[in-house]
């Protein structure tokens, strides 16, 4: 009974080949996915783009996300990350608008107890 049962292969392919290119003279590329990995596509294709969006200035993410949502959609969540930009940090805390000492008279009045309206 041992060699009853032979198991046979599936017929089903566990890859994908995708060819992009080769309009206008321009060769062809071929990628082969395997079946079962989007998940980790779609994670590296997350962090490729969270990578490139790092790096634009703040203006620039204001203008991308400005074209990435549409203006009668308002249950979008914000799909960019809320992270400011290297370097534009301290655009928020410079000492000559006075938000730092804004932010430090909201802390001294939180920390001795005292209500204020926001």
């Amino acid at each position: 009974m041992h060699g009853r049962f032979k198991k046979t292969k599936s017929s089903l392919s566990n890859r994908v080949n995708l060819r992009t290119g080769g309009g206008f003279g321009r060769d062809v590329k071929t990628t082969t996915y395997k079946i079962g990995q989007g998940s980790k596509r779609c994670a590296e294709a997350l962090k490729y783009r969270h990578n490139h969006i790092a790096g634009l200035s703040f203006e620039d993410r204001q203008l991308l996300q400005d074209l990435e949502s549409a203006p009668d959609d308002v249950d979008m969540m914000d799909a960019m990350p809320s992270e400011m930009p290297p370097g534009e940090e301290a655009m928020f805390w410079s000492s000559a608008g006075g938000e730092a000492d804004l932010c430090q008279e909201l802390f001294q009045q939180k920390e001795k107890g005292e209500k204020y309206a926001t």
